[in-house]
């Protein structure tokens, strides 16, 4: 499954929306600044990142869904 070229063309909007700096602050479980630099070093092609940022979008995609 290609989900690095994904992540980085048909799938980037789920960076967009679900690692938006405001929606991380939200939820409190990772720090903005960490996961804004996990993105940078992800789009600057430090491909091997991919597996962590989509960990956490599916977690604050459930998150959006799911919590209070």
């Amino acid at each position: 499954m290609p989900l690095v070229k994904w992540l980085r063309k048909e799938l980037k909007y789920l960076i967009q929306e679900n690692l938006d700096e405001e929606i991380v602050k939200k939820y409190g479980i990772i720090e903005p600044i960490e996961v804004k630099n996990l993105i940078t070093k992800f789009e600057n092609d430090a491909d091997y990142l991919y597996n962590r940022i989509w960990l956490l979008i599916i977690l604050h995609k459930w998150l959006r869904k799911f919590a209070p």
